[in-house]
């Protein structure tokens, strides 16, 4: 699993970030998504898919107590990022955010 601290911290802003099946497994999922949309430069793009399974049989790496997050990652964590949903796993940084 990834704890916050060990990341190494981002010294600039992006145009695109990749984050695929990685937060699941992050012991500060919603300090480490907003880490990430904070330094996506305005219009810039975010592809991130987040796999809230945690049947422990098959995703023993998974952290459980993100599973909060599954009914509201879409609908209000990432809009509250400044964020706005283009489609399924691609959101865009507003441009007045």
């Amino acid at each position: 699993n990834i704890y916050f601290t060990d990341l190494r911290p981002l010294d600039r802003q992006y145009h695109a970030i990749f984050c695929l099946d990685v937060l699941e497994h992050c012991d500060d999922l919603l300090g480490t998504a907003k880490m990430l949309c904070d330094h996506l430069v305005p219009g810039g793009l975010f592809f991130v898919q987040v796999a809230f399974a945690f049947d422990p049989n098959f995703h023993p790496m998974h952290l459980t107590k993100n599973a909060k997050y599954q009914h509201t990652f879409n609908s209000e964590l990432m809009p509250s990022f400044g964020m706005e949903q283009v489609n399924t796993w691609l959101w865009r940084k507003k441009i007045n955010a």
